[in-house]
């Protein structure tokens, strides 16, 4: 008889290269959580006080380690996004790009990518200037980044963030496909981790980006949204078209792992859904039907 964890292995979407589950625990209660539940991954919050760089001692951290090796899963490193990496204050990106290392150097002893996001932006009296100042700003602290996670062998992924068009006065930053196009090719080895509901959130099109991004594409993240709010509600209860993605992932050959952020949703009903998409688009006989 298959384990769970087998089972869930074995009903993975080709595409998908390991299965990441995002369930808002602490991380030593979230990595069990995930090895009993089949998932390969699973975040470490950086947003968690419990969880950020200077919780981990070296006994914490070497206990982690071991842990992993026990329950045979992996960390991703979700770090914190209120760190203010986009600021258009140049003294507090300094400081952003500071506790960014801290970051970094942690993701290092646990062998674990790093996701990173721009920010917020507050109050700027001219938002098309200081988001322009903060695009760049965002660059430079992740041009600095890059050469050091390289040095460490830490991958980073950029997340978007949603582009809320109410809620003010704050500004998220690299929310869309022209800070996408700006920024990316500007950060060597630069990869995204792409958040379908943030996406769609304001207006965007999730599958018109991958279509042009995915070679830039390291991972997903998946729930679904009305568009509204970054809502985290279970897949196929919104408006992101998971099926054309699922199409476009198929032609496009597409690797790599999946997050699933879904609140109100079993990970193996995850693991459902996305896999009777696979099936049906990559059997002619059923997507004619």
């Amino acid at each position: 008889m298959l384990t769970i964890s087998n089972q869930i292995k074995t009903k993975m979407p080709a595409y998908m290269t390991g299965c990441i589950m995002q369930q808002y625990y602490g991380a030593e209660d979230g990595a069990r959580h995930t090895a009993e539940n089949g998932y390969t991954h699973w975040y470490i919050d950086g947003s968690n006080y419990d969880d950020i760089p200077s919780k981990w001692d070296d006994a914490r951290t070497e206990n982690m380690c071991n842990l992993m090796q026990e329950l045979d899963v992996q960390a991703v490193y979700h770090g914190n996004f209120k760190n203010p990496l986009a600021s258009d204050v140049p003294d507090i990106r300094k400081a952003a790009l500071s506790y960014l290392k801290s970051e970094i150097d942690l993701c290092e002893k646990f062998t674990a990518p790093l996701i990173i996001h721009g920010g917020a932006i507050v109050e700027p009296r001219s938002v098309k200037e200081a988001m322009s100042v903060a695009l760049d700003g965002f660059v430079e602290v992740m041009q600095a980044a890059s050469a050091y996670a390289t040095d460490k062998g830490v991958e980073l992924w950029l997340e978007n963030l949603s582009n809320y068009q109410a809620f003010h006065p704050f500004y998220y930053t690299f929310t869309n496909i022209d800070h996408y196009r700006y920024v990316l090719p500007q950060i060597p080895n630069a990869k995204m981790i792409f958040d379908v509901c943030h996406e769609t959130v304001g207006g965007g099109d999730p599958l018109a980006v991958f279509e042009e991004l995915s070679d830039s594409i390291a991972a997903f993240s998946f729930s679904d949204t009305d568009g509204k709010r970054d809502s985290h509600w279970p897949m196929g209860e919104g408006n992101v078209d998971f099926d054309g993605l699922t199409r476009l992932i198929i032609e496009n050959e597409w690797k790599g792992v999946v997050a699933f952020e879904t609140r109100g949703a079993k990970p193996n009903e995850n693991i459902d859904y996305v896999s009777t998409l696979y099936e049906k688009h990559r059997n002619p006989q059923a997507l004619a039907s």
